[in-house]
């Protein structure tokens, strides 16, 4: 999935009776700038550090001086980022399309006030696709759909307590119920988005979304595909002129071609409520959340994302929805980024293999543009950008999300529902499931991210998790037991140099999980392989779903890892691991 952020947003406002004229119509369209001044408010720049990508765009573009001597921001400035944060909608939405790219720019989009709706009937001779963004409420609001069941919170001195939804965020939203048609159109109800609590002074806002995509069939609409974004981000608050965000249409780009977007995101918030701007923060040190969730079982496949060793389990509740649970703590988001001079940077680097624009030509002339860590171009235009972003990482924060990989598991091996999760803190990693490798008998993941953090001298240590079903694992091995152990090697991309170290495998139920942290960026292959003679000690940890931090540890104890200091003329790295080495240049101090 590609997703799209943008500096600044051309907003054109069509009345009702415009909407319904239909697409390829649409009469009287005017042109304005979205922005506060649109609504009759002040500007709004909040006092707080940015804490989203687009408000550290904003606040950082560089700037030079016109012909005239007055300073204004570089026109030739784009600030490029690879990160998990990227922008999820907040409101359910029902979208028609006029042909198959769905949210590419240079498609127009046409909001349905439902499916019956006249401009998004099947039988419409323009529209060629469909977009369904139900965003899950609590189960408590609207059970029997996909829906967010409950979240629990541990610390690390062991105390596990349940956090309560607060409020909905906007109070006003769009919703809608689910939809289900015999070999036609399936989608869960779109729902509203919540603001949590722990009861004291933290707050939670958590979004989960499900984006069902549709295509005409025998004047029905078709389900294609559906996809699950899921994320839970600590927020402080500041009170603000800001607006609730609802959803609007504008022209795009100058045309008058309509386009469905989001009006009231600003950059320096999450999320805003009328008057309020949520702004993103710190986990708490140590915690660990267990989200259950409720969702659709014809979902399938893998999620990915920014988990700390991930504990997943799922159930059958129906014959349409499973329980899925996800315990993990948060982990580092290392974006990998940098402002750079367009008119420096080779065409190359903007355009995907055959010729378009990639999301950074989309939004070269906006000051600013970020690809998720996940997209499925990302690891190869990671690559590309590599020597334009350098070796240190832009910023440095923290996430807890999961969303839908691009790409099925295994040919060979599938089973129901969601198969396994795959998590990094990497800048970009692969997009899909992990590959089986025939040869080294191996399951593949490929990570990148800059060498060093912020301060370009301290190294980024990678993370990795996986969370499988164990059939699956069965399956793809082809053994029929779980053994206790399996090793991780870590080979550098640029100089072939392998780390090998053993890791214990935990069992909760049917799903299997394992994880590694301590390894060194740029871009490492990270290869498992089931362990063929294992430790005496065992490591199937009691079988739970509640996120304990005494249960995260009760895994037997791997061999010991130990660090070694390296030097080459000036520079020290230091490297830890069961036989660390060493890179090459480097010698043991």
């Amino acid at each position: 999935m590609r997703r799209l952020v943008a500096l600044v947003t051309l907003t054109i406002f069509l009345t009702p009776s415009a909407l319904a004229a239909g697409p390829g119509e649409a009469p009287g369209l005017s042109r304005v700038m979205q922005g506060n001044a649109a609504y009759g408010i002040r500007d709004f720049t909040s006092k707080f550090p940015p804490t989203t990508m687009l408000g550290y765009f904003k606040a950082n573009l560089p700037a030079t001086v016109d012909s005239r001597g007055y300073k204004m921001k570089d026109p030739d400035s784009l600030g490029v980022a690879f990160t998990s944060e990227t922008p999820m909608p907040s409101l359910s939405s029902i979208r028609v399309f006029t042909s198959t790219a769905s949210q590419v720019n240079s498609v127009a989009s046409y909001l349905c006030m439902g499916v019956s709706d006249p401009t998004c009937s099947p039988n419409h001779p323009v529209t060629v696709s469909m977009q369904i963004d139900s965003v899950m409420g609590i189960c408590a609001k609207s059970p029997g759909s996909a829906c967010i069941e409950k979240i629990a919170i541990s610390t690390e001195d062991g105390k596990t307590n349940s956090i309560t939804p607060l409020k909905q965020l906007p109070s006003v939203a769009p919703t809608f119920p689910a939809g289900t048609e015999v070999g036609g159109l399936t989608y869960p109800a779109g729902g509203a988005t919540w603001l949590w609590s722990d009861g004291e002074s933290g707050l939670y806002f958590v979004r989960g979304l499900i984006v069902t995509k549709a295509e005409k069939k025998n004047a029905k609409w078709v389900s294609q595909s559906s996809t699950l974004e899921f994320e839970i981000t600590p927020v402080i608050t500041e009170d603000a002129p800001v607006i609730a965000p609802r959803l609007e249409t504008f022209a795009l780009n100058g045309t008058d071609t309509p386009v469905v977007r989001t009006v009231g995101i600003f950059p320096d918030c999450v999320i805003t409520d009328t008057g309020i701007c949520y702004h993103r923060t710190t986990f708490p040190s140590g915690v660990r959340l267990a989200a259950t969730l409720q969702i659709p079982n014809n979902l399938s496949g893998w999620l990915n994302g920014r988990l700390l060793k991930p504990d997943v389990t799922s159930k059958q509740l129906s014959s349409t929805v499973d329980q899925l649970v996800i315990t993990a703590g948060a982990t580092k988001n290392i974006v990998a980024g940098s402002f750079v001079k367009t008119s420096l940077i080779p065409t190359a680097l903007f355009t995907n293999a055959d010729g378009s624009l990639n999301l950074f030509g989309v939004n070269k002339d906006q000051g600013g543009a970020v690809m998720s860590s996940g997209d499925v171009n990302a690891l190869e235009d990671y690559k590309k950008w590599q020597s334009a972003l350098g070796e240190k990482a832009l910023l440095i924060n923290e996430a807890w999300t999961v969303s839908s990989t691009i790409t099925p598991a295994t040919d060979t091996c599938k089973v129901q529902g969601i198969q396994g999760v795959v998590t990094s803190n990497a800048s970009a990693y692969s997009p899909g499931a992990p590959e089986w490798n025939t040869v080294l008998q191996t399951i593949d993941y490929r990570v990148a991210a800059p060498h060093f953090a912020p301060d370009g001298s301290t190294l980024n240590l990678g993370t990795y998790g996986l969370s499988m079903k164990a059939d699956l694992m069965k399956c793809i091995y082809k053994i029929s037991r779980i053994p206790s152990f399996a090793s991780i090697s870590i080979t550098s991309e640029s100089s072939g140099e392998k780390n090998i170290e053993s890791v214990a495998i935990g069992q909760n139920g049917d799903w299997v999980h394992l994880s590694a942290d301590g390894f060194t960026f740029s871009s490492p292959t990270l290869r498992v392989k089931l362990s063929q003679a294992e430790p005496t000690q065992s490591a199937t940890p009691p079988a739970t779903t509640a996120p304990s931090a005494t249960a995260s540890r009760a895994v037997a104890k791997a061999p010991a890892k130990t660090t070694i200091t390296c030097v080459k003329g000036k520079t020290t790295k230091k490297v830890t691991g069961v036989k660390p080495l060493c890179p090459t240049g480097y010698k043991k101090k």
